[in-house]
């Protein structure tokens, strides 16, 4: 059985981009929400620091979506090959 790629990248981009987001507005909002992950996220995506402004959330959430839509292309190219494999 198949994954379909295309639909697995599109689920996972907008899963992270959606989480990004949320955070962060939560993190507007009252200062103190979900510090920590967004101090790892600004650790992991090169020029993203999140200083509280909404130009950080919005540059946060297309990290997000580029980095799930990747991950979930290359999640469901490497399972379709697996499975593609005969005797597997």
């Amino acid at each position: 059985m198949k994954i379909n790629t295309k639909a697995l990248a599109l689920t996972l981009g907008i899963f992270g981009a959606g989480t990004v987001l949320l955070v962060s507005l939560l993190n507007l909002a009252s200062n103190s929400y979900g510090l920590e992950f967004l101090k790892l996220v600004a650790s992991v995506y090169p020029g993203y620091e999140f200083n509280g402004s909404f130009i950080d959330v919005i540059v946060g959430t297309l990290y997000g979506f580029a980095d799930g839509f990747l991950g979930g292309a290359c999640f469901g190219w490497l399972y379709n090959f697996i499975a593609d494999r005969k005797g597997i």
